[in-house]
């Protein structure tokens, strides 16, 4: 089965979301924060919606995905189950794998082992507030530019993110060269006005 991520609504759009499957297990302090566990491995993981309970089974969700204090490890916020037209929950069995999409500046690049990173910032109209993140994906980009604005196409392989699709969409931003001081406008010069003395004097003459 295709999987169906939506197309952001405008070009400069950060995002870093996507489809997990995973049962969810709450915490024993927090029923909103607790585990993710996958067929392969076991993330942090919390809900989106603090007052739902979802069932402790294999469910295919929607979320988003960040990593926390600048550490590489995923962490998934579930925003609910990923559902067909129908509204019925997806099987996990027809998933072949976990799909994501990030839009973000290109932090930085390392060509020898494979990979990079993408910053990802809040966006103004965002419903939810965060502090900026990068996630680190396997893979290799052309002609990467530091700053420049990506689309990533990625896919979940154990606790690592693989590259499949890759497009820049704008490049990175120019910053502006501080302007010097200008040099300020010539004033004109300051004719003298002849004294009371002179004037007097000429006025003497012309009698």
């Amino acid at each position: 089965m295709p999987i169906y991520i939506q197309d952001p609504p405008i070009q400069n759009q950060y995002r870093s979301t996507g489809i997990v499957r995973g049962i969810y297990l709450p915490s024993d302090t927090a029923s909103a924060h607790g585990i993710l566990i996958t067929r392969d491995n076991m993330f942090s993981a919390e809900l989106f919606r603090k007052w739902w309970q979802p069932p402790k089974e294999e469910l295919v969700w929607n979320c988003w995905l960040k990593t926390m204090n600048h550490e590489p490890n995923l962490h998934f916020i579930l925003k609910g189950t990923y559902r067909n037209e129908a509204g019925e929950n997806i099987s996990p069995d027809v998933i072949p794998e976990d799909r994501f999409s990030i839009r973000g500046n290109l932090l930085f690049w390392n060509e020898e082992k494979g990979n990079f990173a993408i910053n990802i910032h809040p966006n103004k109209d965002a419903i939810r507030k965060f502090k900026p993140f990068f996630v680190e994906i396997e893979g290799q980009l052309v002609n990467p530019k530091a700053g420049a604005f990506w689309e990533i196409e990625a896919v979940r392989k154990g606790n690592r993110l693989v590259l499949v699709e890759a497009q820049e969409i704008f490049p990175p931003i120019k910053k502006k060269k501080p302007q010097g001081k200008g040099k300020g406008k010539g004033k004109k010069p300051f004719k003298k006005e002849q004294n009371s003395d002179s004037n007097s004097q000429q006025d003497r003459t012309q009698q």
